[in-house]
């Protein structure tokens, strides 16, 4: 979300195939998964997700509010989703007054961002007394890899480390859970090798005639629902893999925190 750098993700939200793959990528769905267990209807009245990008973690309703830096993701979004609110905002100054929301969520957002202190400040400033911060974060220094640089990490997180920063701001750590494991790790860094030897040797010629074969709106369907059948094939393999594996090689956490007195 927040980085000095330039924004990556920016070009990816004007694709409409990013878009509709984004939504049906297997880790996206798990991460979906092990944030709502912390997201009761019954307990929550304001929702906050800070770096919704174009496929927020939280289901969309009338009490929660959807942000990001990006206007283009934040346009797209609330043109097809339902009665919550959208607003772009910079994650390390949020636009809200303080104690309004009983859930903040941010999935997959602080390790872009430079100043990640600066945004748990704010998360934990517009946080009601008790209440409760959910985030999913990379884990584990040792798997930093060129996966990470290409898609704008600025860091990957230990357990300690995260509950010592956290604790700064008031936010008491309640429970950490596995995400994903280490086939998370593969996967992602086969991926982006394949995507940057792909950037790298296509002409601008060879991007232009992909471009065109992509907007065939048949074309793009089928594409998708193979996409669709094999991510949900490889979220068994990945929810297998976090399963088995041990705390510390986990690739990906969730965390939820708790707004002390």
């Amino acid at each position: 979300m927040e980085n000095k750098k330039p924004n990556r993700f920016q070009s990816f939200f004007e694709e409409n195939a990013y878009i509709l793959a984004k939504r049906y990528i297997y880790n996206y769905h798990i991460r979906c998964k092990a944030v709502s267990r912390y997201i009761g209807n019954n307990q929550r009245q304001m929702v906050l997700e800070m770096g919704c990008g174009v496929a927020p973690v939280v289901p969309n309703s009338s009490g929660v509010v959807y942000t990001d830096l990006s206007f283009t993701a934040v346009h797209n979004l609330k043109a097809e989703q339902g009665p919550a609110c959208f607003v772009v905002a910079d994650g390390t100054n949020l636009p809200f007054k303080p104690n309004i929301f009983s859930h903040t969520v941010t999935s997959e957002v602080l390790e872009h961002i430079e100043d990640d202190d600066a945004a748990l400040k704010e998360l934990s400033r517009v946080m009601c007394r008790k209440g409760q911060l959910i985030i999913t974060v990379p884990h584990k220094k040792f798997y930093f890899a060129f996966d990470d640089r290409y898609v704008a990490h600025f860091r990957r997180y230990e357990i300690e480390e995260l509950k010592t920063k956290l604790l700064k701001y008031g936010l008491k750590t309640v429970e950490i859970r596995k995400v994903l494991g280490p086939l998370e790790k593969i996967t992602m860094w086969t991926v982006t090798g394949v995507l940057s030897l792909f950037q790298k040797f296509s002409t601008q010629r060879q991007v232009k005639q992909c471009h065109a074969k992509t907007s065939n709106p048949a074309l793009l369907e089928i594409m998708v629902s193979i996409f669709k059948w094999v991510n949900q094939y490889y979220a068994g393999l990945a929810r297998l893999d976090a399963k088995i594996m041990p705390m510390t090689l986990a690739t990906v956490l969730v965390v939820k925190a708790q707004l002390s007195d």
